[in-house]
């Protein structure tokens, strides 16, 4: 029987740890609240044929374990692993460089079942912020999606869906193309400043500052910014504060939105990559 082991983690991993036990799989779990398995990290990694990993892995050098008492720092993590594979996300190269070397690493933040899917709690859960942040309907509003990747696209679609006339800016020829296809307007990256002043909202989905002091300054103080990207971030957020613009923070959607429907993408992720590894 395989055994697999999630170390960290919020609520989706406690839904994913749920949905491979019904599939058989033999689970331990660590860090995720009173309900674990194991009382140690020695005995969570001991023996696992697979170890999950929270989304994104680590933060500020340390596990990311919301429901945890305490710190877990990233070296003990490395230190335990001997074997296996380890499944996480975003996983930082200090990580992959420290781990074992006969142990596996997979970012499943880098394959598409898993990406294509997480995209639709991101984007649903990016709706629910854009209602309770603006006060005015979705319908009839101006909408910039800047990145049209995975989650830009499925934001897109649903926000063109509900009403709104949706632009979509982006660098990738092909992504724009995409746009097009979707029935959303689409852009230059660098086309913004001709538009920029007349969005309800702005929805940041590239985890890298394009929205430069230059742009900031362009933006109406009635315009909704919303940041999905993973820090830095796409807003200069010195400028933004000068402006007196607001901008609000969505990180890890999936997890505080719908923990069931993410927690099942990543337990039928997990149940790809170690099929995968046995043929």
């Amino acid at each position: 029987m395989t055994e697999i082991s999630f170390v960290g983690g919020d609520r989706r991993q406690l839904f994913a740890a749920s949905h491979l036990l019904k599939h058989g799989y033999k689970i331990k779990t660590f860090a995720l609240g009173g309900d674990d398995t194991e009382t140690l990290l020695s005995q969570a990694l001991c023996g696992a044929d697979a170890v999950v990993l929270p989304l994104p892995s680590f933060v500020g050098g340390c596990l990311n374990a919301p429901l945890h008492g305490q710190r877990i720092a990233m070296c003990d993590v490395t230190r335990l692993i001997r074997a296996g594979t380890v499944i996480g996300g975003n996983l930082p190269d200090t990580f992959c460089g420290q781990i074992c070397p006969d142990v596996r690493t997979v970012d499943m933040m880098r394959r598409d079942d898993f990406a294509v899917l997480n995209s639709v709690p991101s984007a649903e859960g990016a709706i629910c912020v854009l209602i309770g942040v603006m006060d005015i309907t979705i319908h009839s509003s101006r909408m910039a999606v800047i990145g049209y990747g995975r989650l830009g696209r499925a934001l897109g679609i649903r926000l063109r869906l509900l009403g709104a006339d949706v632009f979509a800016f982006s660098r990738g020829a092909a992504s724009r193309a995409c746009a097009v296809s979707d029935g959303v307007r689409a852009y230059e990256l660098s086309a913004r400043p001709e538009y920029i002043g007349e969005f309800d909202a702005i929805i940041n989905t590239v985890p890298q500052c394009v929205m430069d002091a230059g742009l900031i300054g362009l933006i109406s103080r009635d315009t909704a910014l919303i940041e999905l990207a993973s820090a830095p971030g796409g807003f200069d957020r010195a400028a933004a504060s000068a402006c007196g613009l607001t901008i609000t923070d969505a990180p890890s959607l999936p997890g505080r939105m719908s923990p069931r429907t993410a927690g099942t993408i990543i337990a039928e992720t997990v149940i790809n990559i170690i099929r995968q590894e046995k043929t």
